[in-house]
Order: structure tokens, then C-alpha cells, then sequence
């Protein structure tokens, strides 16, 4: 070849070349386009297998209230007739027996909760707070009972909401139908807040603070026990 002139060869080279590259990008995209087609048609034909459960296979309520999975994997259920644990095969449930005073304070299960010692914190409706130790099957009662140091500022835990949460010093929080209640978790003491602490609760461990939402939000210092109001900037 001579300089500074292309020769046909060089021509035909270039032209076979590009052409390859063009038939493999054909390829490419092709192939992308069957796999996507392969790919969908198995989505739309993909069939999900689900258990339904009843009264009439394990239930001892149709209607279930709350659910909560453990740190071992088991699933609660909180139920207007009681407490189930659910292992993925069977339930066991915890009802209220008369007789015993280490059986759950009530039938109408409203939360639940884990703290991070793995105790379950049970919510009733009209019967207080409950706490259950899972090794001996076992449940400790708060009630609202003047002079006791587990009183709680009221009975009524909040149906099918968040309303207990646990700090970063380990004590736990409950949010009731009247008032806000601190608890002790080693010695088993009740400090109530009362106020207008109304609605679903979050911890904030970087504010130190616990974040409450009903009809407007509000914050609770756990330092300062300072509570503040976030209302609609109507200038917006």
C-alpha cells in the first residue's frame, strides 16, 4: 500500500469489519430481546401459593388485631379471644384464665412488641400492659393501680398502632389512651408523663426524643420532657 492512499483491500477490510460489528450488536440486542420475552412470559405465568388460616385450622379469631415477628422468627398474632404464637406449622395460644395470675390480663390483644432483652410486651384493650417471658411462659401484668410502682397512667393501650418503643438507655415507652409511660424493664417500675401524648410513637436515638403522630405531630424530650407541637405552616 502506498502512502497516503487507500488501497480497495483496505476498503473491503474496513467494510467486513464494521459489518461484524454491526451483525454482533444485532446479536446482542436479539438476545436481551428473548430474554426479556422469556423472562416476562414466566412473570405473567408465575403462580404464588398461599395459606389461608381460620377458626376452622388454628385461628382462634377470624379477625386479627396486630402482628409481630420475633427475633427468632415466630409470628404473633393479637386477637379479640387472645394471644397466638405461630411457628410456621402450628399455634399456641395464651388466653385469660381467672385462675391464674400468671395468665394474660385480658382476651383483646391491641400491640406487641420485642425489647431488645427479647421479652414481649403485650398491649390489651381495657386490662393494661402485659409482659411475657418466653422461657417460662409467663406473663407480668401492668395495670393502672394507685400506689403500685407498675401503675400505668391508664389500662387502654391504642388499638392496631405502634405505641411502644424502647430508648438507646433501654427503657421502654407506652403510649396509652391517657398518658405516656415510662418503664423500667430490670426493676419493673412505671414513670407516667400525662399530657397531650395521643398517637403512634417512634424513638429517635439521635435526638434523644420520641416522635409522635396523631392529628398533628409532636415530639417528646426525654431530657428536657419538653413537649413540642409541629403544626401546618399555612404561609406554604
Amino acid at each position: 500500500m502506498k502512502s497516503g492512499n487507500t488501497s480497495a483491500e483496505d476498503k473491503l477490510l474496513y467494510f467486513f469489519r464494521m459489518e461484524k460489528s454491526r451483525v454482533q450488536y444485532y446479536y446482542i440486542i436479539w438476545y436481551l430481546l428473548l430474554f426479556l420475552i422469556f423472562t416476562g412470559s414466566r412473570a405473567q405465568n408465575t403462580r404464588y401459593l398461599l395459606n389461608h388460616y381460620s377458626i376452622h385450622n388454628g385461628l382462634i379469631q377470624n379477625s386479627v388485631e396486630y402482628i409481630y415477628v420475633d427475633q427468632e422468627g415466630y409470628v404473633w398474632l393479637g386477637t379479640y379471644a387472645g394471644l397466638q404464637r405461630f411457628d410456621g406449622y402450628n399455634f399456641t395460644s395464651f388466653s385469660f384464665d381467672p385462675d391464674d395470675s400468671t395468665s394474660i390480663s385480658d382476651n383483646f390483644i391491641t400491640t406487641i412488641f420485642e425489647d431488645n432483652s427479647g421479652n414481649l410486651w403485650i398491649g390489651t384493650y381495657s386490662h393494661g400492659l402485659n409482659m411475657f417471658n418466653k422461657e417460662s411462659e409467663t406473663f407480668l401484668h401492668f395495670r393502672k393501680k394507685p400506689g403500685s410502682v407498675k401503675a400505668l397512667s391508664s389500662d387502654n393501650i391504642p388499638r392496631g398502632r405502634k405505641v411502644i418503643t424502647q430508648d438507646r438507655e433501654g427503657y421502654l415507652w407506652v403510649n396509652t389512651n391517657y398518658g405516656l409511660n415510662k418503664i423500667n424493664i430490670l426493676n419493673k417500675t412505671v414513670e407516667p408523663y400525662f399530657g397531650d401524648f395521643k398517637g403512634q410513637i417512634v424513638y429517635d436515638k439521635k435526638e434523644h426524643a420520641i416522635w409522635i403522630a396523631s392529628d398533628r405531630l409532636k415530639k417528646f424530650s426525654i431530657k428536657t420532657h419538653n413537649l413540642e407541637f409541629y403544626d401546618i405552616n399555612k404561609s406554604v
